[in-house]
């Protein structure tokens, strides 16, 4: 879906979420960056990306 539409947030959104659950949050991370870049007033990808950097700061999963 994210190749198809790069536009449809609801799928990076997902993608970011698949990814943290992964362990992989440098791509959980630029997935939410990806919103972000489109509409930097997104609250659901700025709330995500803040719980993933305060996870990686305490050495938690979010």
């Amino acid at each position: 879906a994210t190749s198809l539409d790069p536009n449809y947030r609801q799928a990076f959104i997902m993608l970011a979420e698949a990814y943290r659950r992964a362990g992989d949050y440098s791509a959980a991370r630029a997935a939410l960056e990806h919103v972000l870049a489109r509409n930097g007033q997104d609250a659901e990808a700025q709330a995500a990306l803040n719980a993933l950097e305060a996870s990686a700061t305490a050495g938690t999963s979010p």
